[in-house]
């Protein structure tokens, strides 16, 4: 009797047990990130890495520009952002730069650049995710073309939450008086390469221009802001797309920006950029943005706002030293 006891006992306690189990509900399981794929120079929102490595079609067209609403008044431009962490010393009041050049004297040092960043990007199911304090960036692939033109490469690394994108922007700097290009410093191709080694590319024909050349001269000989207006459209119809970009500027007086604990004085323009996808659509955003013509032409600060596209972006950065590791 004891016995059958016992066992109907523990029939019972594994029969509750059971019972419990199917009751309580497992946990959902947490969130998961994958690669984000988007565009800091276009600001486009991100979307899903791509399985294969292919020439990715419409890849800009299905991730899109952050849209500017017209007629939104731009926030007063700071170039220098205070950095949210790290050493970063104030230069001293006392420090007096290079002047801007209005014209590229000397090709840019090649090597790795350490850029202060501040600003947020909205993340769906997450919120506001801030951005900094510091970012790498690096010049290499530097080449002369002409006597006094060259080409070099900037890259980084994608600044959208969770990305792992790095981001090359080849640039010319045109001064032979070349019939077919004028004068300036042009951004001619785009490469975005993924984790998995895919690389999605823009190649506008011809190259979009980012800053006239020379900038401007006064009466007395003194550099001064040429007041000039920036409209350059560039073209990529390779492989069957047909993505257009529009930057128009308007050139500004000169700004020195803090580096670090070092002035770099430079060319500051107020800008805007719209692209249009194969499929007609169309995408604006602010970008605006500082030039060290004395420095090989490098933009040296940035400013890009694209508040009215999920995901929202207000990204602030600036060069956080003038010699190159």
């Amino acid at each position: 009797m004891r016995r059958q006891r016992s066992h109907r006992i523990a029939a019972l306690a594994m029969l509750a047990v059971v019972v419990m189990s199917a009751c309580v509900k497992r946990p959902q399981s947490g969130v998961s990130l994958k690669a984000l794929t988007a565009d800091l120079v276009f600001g486009i929102p991100p979307v899903a890495e791509p399985a294969t490595p292919s020439n990715f079609g419409d890849t800009l067209v299905e991730e899109g520009l952050g849209v500017i609403s017209v007629g939104s008044k731009k926030p007063k431009f700071d170039p220098t952002p205070e950095p949210q962490g790290g050493d970063c010393p104030e230069a001293p009041s006392t420090s007096f730069p290079e002047a801007a050049t209005t014209s590229v004297a000397s090709v840019p040092l090649v090597g790795g650049y350490r850029w202060v960043v501040s600003g947020s990007e909205e993340v769906s199911g997450i919120g506001t995710v801030g951005k900094g304090p510091y970012t790498q960036r690096s010049v290499s692939d530097v080449r002369k073309i002409g006597p006094q033109s060259f080409e070099f490469t900037v890259q980084e690394a994608e600044l959208r939450f969770g990305s792992s994108t790095v981001v090359k922007n080849f640039y010319r700097v045109a001064q032979d008086g070349d019939e077919t290009l004028e004068d300036g410093i042009y951004l001619i191709k785009v490469v975005r390469e993924l984790p998995s080694g895919a690389k999605n590319t823009f190649l506008p024909t011809p190259p979009v221009q980012i800053l006239p050349l020379p900038v401007g001269v006064g009466a007395d000989g003194n550099p001064v802001p040429s007041g000039g207006e920036i409209d350059s459209v560039g073209v990529d119809q390779t492989f069957g797309k047909l993505e257009v970009l529009r930057h128009r500027g308007t050139v500004l007086p000169r700004q020195r920006i803090d580096a670090c604990g070092e002035i770099i004085d430079s060319w500051f323009v107020d800008g805007d950029q719209e692209f249009t996808s194969t499929k007609g659509d169309s995408y604006t955003r602010n970008y605006d943005y500082n030039v060290a013509t004395q420095l090989g032409g490098l933009i040296i600060a940035e400013k890009i706002e694209s508040p009215t596209v999920s995901p929202k972006l207000f990204l602030t950065s600036r060069i956080g030293q003038a010699t190159p590791d």
